[in-house]
């Protein structure tokens, strides 16, 4: 059975499983969901692909629901499901605790830093502020998502947060190749569609004064997969 991606390849979540998907070689059809028309919200979608009514989820028959919810859950899945073929598996305690370090940075403080970022500062449509920074608009334009300006004090305050952890990944990057040790693995494509996200709302600068961060990403973007999911956005 050909795996079905419920989706958007402008989600980052969803780009975390096409990322995985692509790399592994793995066969599948992505379900386009229209989220601006809200088909995410209906109640089909709700009760038979994502109790949350989010993207992206996978069907599969494996399951008894035959679905799948939570982007990285489903990353792990499809990494199962195709043992020896991405690297970065721990193979003694050590390496385990390394790995669960660097999903629960990304998890903990990377992925809700971004994930507020881009509602501050995309969805609710920013500028660049006076500082050079990220900045509030004049107002005069609807936001993506019809909740007004955003609030420049939290996004003063979150870049702050960002800069904590891009700087805590730029000394990490320094005494390793990826995020969990010398080889290319699952934490590398969780962090990705958020590292290439930056420039949408105006710091992807901030790769340039962290070099170790910024020849991470030039390997990881470089991988033949990542181009692949960045051409569904053309």
């Amino acid at each position: 059975m050909v795996l079905k991606i419920y989706g958007h390849p402008t989600s980052t979540c969803t780009q975390r499983v096409l990322f995985t998907l692509e790399e592994l070689g793995a066969h599948y059809e992505l379900c386009l969901i229209d989220m601006p028309k809200g088909e995410h919200k209906t109640p089909t979608y709700i009760k038979t692909i994502h109790p949350f009514g989010r993207i992206p989820a996978l069907e599969d028959s494996n399951f008894n629901t035959n679905r799948l919810f939570e982007s990285r859950a489903i990353c792990r899945y499809i990494a199962e499901c195709n043992p020896g073929k991405l690297g970065g598996k721990p193979t003694n305690t050590k390496e385990v605790a390394v790995l669960e370090q660097a999903l629960s940075v990304d998890f903990s403080y990377f992925d809700p830093t971004m994930k507020s970022l881009g509602y501050e500062c995309l969805f609710r449509k920013q500028g660049v502020g006076s500082r050079g920074g990220l900045g509030v608009d004049n107002g005069l334009h609807s936001s993506f998502m019809g909740y007004g300006r955003g609030d420049q004090k939290k996004i003063d305050e979150l870049t702050n947060q960002l800069r904590t952890v891009l700087d805590y990944y730029e000394w990490q990057l320094g005494q390793q190749e990826y995020l969990s040790g010398k080889e290319f693995s699952l934490i590398d494509i969780y962090t990705a569609p958020w590292i290439a996200f930056l420039p949408k709302i105006n710091i992807g600068g901030e790769l340039d004064s962290r070099p170790n961060v910024k020849a991470w990403w030039g390997k990881v973007s470089a991988r033949p997969a990542w181009g692949k999911v960045i051409s569904k956005l053309e």
